[in-house]
């Protein structure tokens, strides 16, 4: 006579292999979109006074003729100089 054995069968849960379908699914969505896939580029199309501005940025910039004019020098400061408090204590330790 033979002695039979029955081994149990394992159950596969549900949910294990679901979660496990979605992480893989995530991570192969994941490495197509980052890695193969090109984005569509979007046109940029500026109103007419902001391409008229390109013109503005060739001026020349001198600040001598800034400092030097007439102009700048007849300025005059009305407020005095800030003074400003200091804050807390000496020595913060005491009452």
């Amino acid at each position: 006579m033979a002695i039979e054995i029955q081994q149990e069968k394992q159950k596969v849960n549900i949910m294990t292999v679901l979660i496990a379908a979605v992480i893989v699914g995530a991570l192969f969505a994941g490495v197509y979109f980052f890695l193969f896939k090109r984005p569509e580029l979007i046109d940029v199309v500026l109103p007419n006074d902001l391409q008229n501005l390109s013109s503005i940025s060739n001026i020349p910039f001198q600040p001598e003729r800034v400092f030097n004019s007439e102009k700048y020098k007849a300025l005059r400061e009305y407020g005095g100089q800030i003074i400003v408090p200091q804050a807390g204590k000496a020595n913060p330790f005491l009452p």
